[in-house]
């Protein structure tokens, strides 16, 4: 299975599960600083990178008077969420079965993103750049995703990632994210991080829908790194302690962004 294929079917097995992608745990938190900011900026267009579980999508297009542009890599998450939400109106949403990193969208078109939980496994560098291209000068790029803890400074949690998850690529310290981002143009404004618990059992099982050979190897990760993982990820009784960044940036206009560097 390459990584598009495997990125569609995680997006498939994530919908209305809140797991990988807007982790149920953590959507309160997340829905509060994504409806906090939309009614700071008024966004006129959204553009939000996938599905995800659903509920924030179904939140932003029920509360909202933005029109939501939505690319999504797997069409039967579309699918999926048409028909879980086939009883409301949601004439706002605009569906672009694509990928992050060749977005179908025009220069400048958005005054929003919400980029959620999906840096750890596609081509960042890439999908940075067409969020640079598509936002407007100004604009507001929201990013959320669980970054690495101070505390895990040989970054345990995205060997555990790897272990389940084989095209995860890795996670970011919160200063790394901003220093990447304000490399590609974007300043930001402000951001909150909440920890949550994570069930490693739980997610094991979550992945061997994807990859069922992957679970002895994770169960043996987890075992024989039960120590590193307490230290780094304050591992106990089966749950890790996982932090979850959401950060706001704003697009920087080209006077701004060179001034910066």
């Amino acid at each position: 299975m390459d990584r598009s294929e495997t990125i569609c079917q995680l997006s498939r097995n994530s919908f209305g599960r809140g797991m990988m992608l807007e982790p149920a745990q953590v959507r309160p938190f997340l829905e509060e600083k994504v409806m906090e900011n939309v009614s700071i900026y008024g966004p006129a267009v959204i553009v939000k990178t996938g599905v995800g579980s659903g509920e924030l999508l179904a939140k932003l297009a029920a509360e909202t008077d933005a029109e939501i542009v939505v690319v999504e890599p797997c069409i039967d998450t579309i699918r999926a969420f048409i028909d879980k939400y086939s009883g409301a109106s949601y004439s706002s949403i605009y569906w672009i079965n694509g990928v992050f990193e060749k977005m179908p969208v025009d220069y400048y078109k958005a005054d929003m993103i919400i980029l959620t939980d999906y840096l750890s496994f596609i081509e960042s560098g890439e999908a940075i750049d067409e969020m640079r291209r598509v936002l407007q000068f100004d604009g507001i790029l929201i990013a959320a995703s669980p970054l690495l803890s101070g505390d895990d400074e040989d970054g345990i949690y995205d060997e555990y990632m790897r272990s389940m998850f084989p095209i995860h690529n890795e996670y970011y310290f919160p200063e790394e994210l901003q220093t990447i981002l304000e490399l590609n143009d974007f300043k930001l404004v402000n951001y909150d991080v909440e920890s949550f618990k994570e069930n490693a059992a739980e997610k094991i099982a979550f992945f061997a829908e994807l990859t069922p050979e992957i679970k002895k190897t994770a169960e043996a990760f987890v075992s024989e790194n039960r120590d590193r993982l307490a230290s780094s990820c304050s591992f106990a009784g089966g749950e890790l302690s996982v932090p979850y960044y959401a950060g706001v940036f704003r697009r920087l206009k080209p006077d701004t962004a060179k001034g910066l560097k």
